[in-house]
C-alpha cells in the first residue's frame, strides 16, 4: 500500500518526498566524516570518520560507532601480544 503525505501544496509518495528532501538539503560530509542520507527517517546520518592513530598518526576510516578506537590495528596489535596473528597469514611479534 502506498501511503502519500502533502508537501508543497501536492500529494507525493514517501519515496518522492524523501527525494525531494534528500535534493533540499546538503550533503554535510567532509574530509573527515562521511554521511549517508537514510530515506526512512529522511535526515543525514554519520557513517564514518577519518581519525589519527594516537601512536602513528596514520589516519584511518572508522565506523562511526567505532570513534572510541584510539590506535590503528597495527599500533593496536604491537601493544597486546608479542606474537599476534594481523591475519592472512602475517604474524608480528618475536619468532
Amino acid at each position: 500500500m502506498i501511503e502519500l503525505e502533502e508537501m508543497d501544496g501536492r500529494c507525493i509518495c514517501q519515496d518522492c518526498a524523501a527525494a525531494i528532501i534528500l535534493s533540499r538539503t546538503p550533503n554535510p560530509s567532509d574530509e573527515n566524516n562521511k554521511y549517508e542520507f537514510d530515506f526512512r527517517n529522511r535526515v543525514w546520518k554519520l557513517q564514518k570518520v577519518k581519525k589519527p592513530c594516537v601512536s602513528c598518526g596514520t589516519k584511518r576510516w572508522l565506523n562511526a560507532s567505532n570513534q572510541w578506537k584510539d590506535k590503528c590495528k597495527k599500533c593496536y596489535l604491537k601493544t597486546v601480544s608479542p606474537a599476534v596473528s594481523l591475519g592472512k597469514g602475517g604474524w608480528i611479534g618475536k619468532g
